[in-house]
């Protein structure tokens, strides 16, 4: 699809994927307004951009009350704009992923909210990375992503912190840097996973990390 707008989207109840574009090169589309939740059951992934989408657009891009391998997943994305993604309530059912995952892509987010989705399982992150480039070509525009406004709560107070889990997490086999810039942030938890999640750890792997203030 080329400049098209998808808006005011909801979907529910699945068991696969709640929304999957995977078209071969598709340019200057609109996602606004969409809405995912599998109302507590599990599925595959929430939101999921592959195969060649360049130049989108998403505003209001909403994943809640939901168990998801990959409740928000982007393959393939160049120049990828996003005014806010929300994931509420949503659980992480495999190990090694993370709430938000880049592959080949590279995106400007104006503000992540996750609230109540704490990653729990093992090599579990917030955020997740894989290669830098496109399908093995190197493009000086991937491996980037930019994040605005960066606000995590956490309300359950018996989430206890894990040190073998990061807060960016990249896969093995990758050799060159993706890089990470979060401009501001704020997380309001119980202190002790406060802490943890304000080192914002990495697994290294070329990950170069730059975070600018608390917004407190």
């Amino acid at each position: 699809s080329f400049s098209v707008t998808y808006e005011s989207v909801s979907v529910t109840d699945f068991i696969y994927r709640g929304f999957d574009m995977a078209d071969e090169t598709r340019t200057g589309n609109v996602y606004r307004n969409i809405y995912i939740s599998t109302n507590g059951k599990e599925a595959n992934a929430g939101f999921f951009l592959q195969q060649r989408e360049t130049e989108c657009e998403i505003t209001n891009l909403t994943v809640e009350n939901s168990k998801l391998k990959s409740p928000v997943k982007f393959e393939e994305c160049e120049a990828l704009s996003a005014t806010a993604i929300n994931i509420i309530d949503t659980e992480l059912t495999k190990d090694n992923t993370g709430l938000v995952y880049f592959n080949m892509s590279n995106a400007i987010i104006g503000s992540l909210n996750i609230y109540n989705s704490v990653p729990k399982g093992n090599l579990q992150s917030f955020i997740r990375l894989g290669d830098n480039m496109y399908r093995g070509y190197a493009y000086d525009c991937m491996g980037n992503v930019h994040i605005g406004d960066l606000n995590v709560v956490v309300e359950n107070t018996d989430i206890k912190p894990n040190n073998e889990q990061y807060f960016i997490a990249r896969k093995s086999g990758y050799v060159n840097s993706f890089n990470v810039t979060i401009d501001r942030y704020q997380i309001n938890a119980q202190s002790e996973l406060k802490a943890q999640y304000e080192k914002f750890a990495t697994n290294g792997r070329e990950i170069v990390l730059t975070v600018g203030e608390d917004s407190k």
